[in-house]
């Protein structure tokens, strides 16, 4: 995962965009890897919460509820990035008590090097956005920025999170686009009613025993891709 040459320091943070690049346009995306790949377990709990809602809310509402999920989750993100670069910005009331989740493990994030940033492993054939490169407490890690109704006190509680991280890392450390490598990962759980965010570390074999899931979730992607190409 690392065998990259580093000869350059890295002086501003990066923020490298999706590029309609021949070589990845076509790559997909590691959350689209997972999605298509979930166990039928997992497929089949999915399912069943999403019956649970769509009787409790009804079509309309549960559309509703997943929308605003979707856009609480976009503006976490961008207050988190807003206060890491050091600009102003706005809390907005919906996710306040989210944001206050991760208020402490913010202040010990510093050196800021990728935010929002796209990468792609060209050899692999899979892309996707990593949310934040930087130093927390020292080390240099990937961090994921998670939000959750429910506490996730331990690492198999993130559910695919962890393989969704170590692609990330992957793939850093397979581009020279990122001049630096990166041996650790952060996944962060911000909770929705305000107390304070769970972090979990992930490194040496740990990172190694994701990273080989990984590895074997998307080779079942490709492998299922070439088998059924419309249905992927």
């Amino acid at each position: 995962m690392d065998n990259k040459q580093v000869s350059v320091e890295l002086t501003e943070t990066l923020s490298i965009p999706a590029k309609d690049d021949v070589k990845t346009i076509k790559f997909p995306s590691v959350t689209r890897i997972l999605t298509h790949t979930m166990s039928p377990e997992s497929k089949l709990a999915l399912d069943a919460w999403k019956k649970r809602m769509t009787e409790k809310l009804g079509k309309e509402g549960f559309d509703k509820y997943q929308k605003a999920l979707l856009n609480d989750g976009s503006s976490l993100h961008t207050c988190i990035a807003h206060n890491l670069q050091g600009k102003e910005y706005e809390i907005p009331s919906r996710i306040e008590p989210v944001f206050n989740s991760v208020r402490s493990v913010l202040k010990d994030v510093s050196h800021v090097k990728a935010i929002e940033a796209h990468v792609a492993h060209t050899k692999l054939r899979y892309k996707g956005i990593v949310d934040c490169v930087a130093s927390y407490r020292g080390e240099d890690y990937v961090i994921d920025w998670k939000k959750s109704d429910k506490k996730k006190l331990d690492l198999k509680e993130t559910y695919d999170a962890p393989m969704q991280v170590a692609a990330y890392i992957g793939a850093i450390n397979a581009s020279n686009l990122y001049p630096f490598v990166i041996k650790r990962g952060l996944i962060v759980i911000a909770y929705t009613c305000g107390e304070p965010a769970t972090v979990h570390e992930m490194c040496g074999d740990t990172l190694q025993e994701y990273w080989t899931m990984w590895l074997r979730r998307l080779q079942q992607y490709h492998v299922e891709s070439r088998r059924a190409p419309a249905t992927i």
